[in-house]
């Protein structure tokens, strides 16, 4: 049978010695956790995989506000200069707010396409007018500022997935 040799004051589970000198990724500060949290790398998806782990890194992602702002500002930066610098805000609801109008219009764009060759086979010339009118009657009917649209609008056309 075999045997572990545990130091005295430390705990053995399953084979693996704790040490009670050790220290968890909670128990770093506030603003510390906030600054890992916004490394330029992690993604909207990550924030989101982080503050499920358990309440202190769900408090420290959404209480204050800086982690969503700072997704919000890597994201859209060009939006930036419709915020006033020391303005306080709800960033996690203007992240998701934005996100949705971002859904909603590259389905739009994404639509335009096949309804305009639908279109083309149904009627002898085709109505690309119309496609397009439609197309953006249904951006305007989201109710969101123009900013918010033109800059997703801007953001497919350059982006390389297009």
């Amino acid at each position: 049978m075999a045997t572990s040799a545990v130091a005295e004051g430390q705990q053995s589970l399953n084979g693996i010695i704790s040490d009670p000198q050790s220290k968890n990724l909670t128990d770093l500060p506030t603003e510390l956790l906030e600054h890992i949290l916004c490394f330029p790398v992690l993604k909207n998806v990550d924030i989101c995989n982080v503050s499920c782990c358990c309440k202190r890194l769900h408090d420290v992602c959404h209480e204050r506000g800086k982690v969503w702002g700072h997704q919000y500002k890597l994201r859209w930066p060009r939006l930036q200069r419709f915020y006033r610098q020391n303005e306080c805000c709800d960033w996690l609801r203007e992240y998701k707010t934005r996100h949705r109008v971002g859904i909603q219009i590259r389905r739009t764009v994404e639509s335009i396409s096949k309804r305009f060759f639908t279109e083309v086979r149904s009627v002898t010339q085709p109505c690309v007018g119309q496609v397009l009118g439609d197309s953006f009657a249904e951006i305007e009917s989201l109710g969101m500022p123009e900013h918010f649209c033109e800059d997703e609008l801007l953001f497919i056309l350059n982006s390389e997935k297009r």
